[in-house]
């Protein structure tokens, strides 16, 4: 009677848990990506993934305008197109990796990525030499390209957030 009694307890605790799970985007526990039937697919919605994006750069917080899955050498990524306030005309480009687990899922790494234009509008990381690069001249000289900085980071780019709008 104990046994099963505890069993119970043991049960209800974990639905508990599972439950309280589901309610929050956890980037350690929660995947991104997940491979189904030979296809990769988005696991989270767009919302969730760029609302738990906490993008900083210096003393700046980009808006993030869009972002996109790509793979390169077997690897995936994730690619937040963002704008710099209060000058919208500068753009940050920020990649981050995804971990594999083996099992078909793919969560959030915590290294990543940035290029950062200063005074380019159009920054891209070149993904087989990782240095940033300018896709446009600079404003002013035609013929000459712009600057990108190249910033990279340990620090966690997804956090823990609620799936719920609050």
């Amino acid at each position: 009677m104990v046994v099963k009694m505890l069993l119970l307890i043991l049960a209800l605790a974990r639905t508990i848990s599972l439950s309280a799970q589901g309610e929050y985007f956890d980037p350690k526990l929660d995947p991104i990506l997940s491979e189904v039937n030979g296809r990769v697919r988005l696991i989270q919605t767009e919302d969730i993934i760029v609302r738990a994006a906490d993008i900083r750069i210096g003393k700046l917080h980009p808006t993030v305008e869009k972002f996109e899955t790509f793979q390169l050498k077997g690897a995936w990524y994730l690619c937040f197109e963002c704008r710099l306030e209060p000058d919208t005309d500068q753009s940050a480009n920020v990649y981050l990796r995804l971990r594999p687990d083996g099992a078909g899922n793919h969560f959030a790494d915590t290294a990543w990525i940035a290029c950062v234009g200063r005074p380019c509008g159009n920054c891209e990381l070149d993904l087989n030499t990782e240095t940033c690069f300018c896709k446009t001249d600079r404003l002013g000289e035609p013929g000459v390209l712009g600057d990108c900085n190249q910033v990279w980071s340990t620090d966690p780019l997804l956090r823990r957030i609620s799936k719920r709008r609050e």
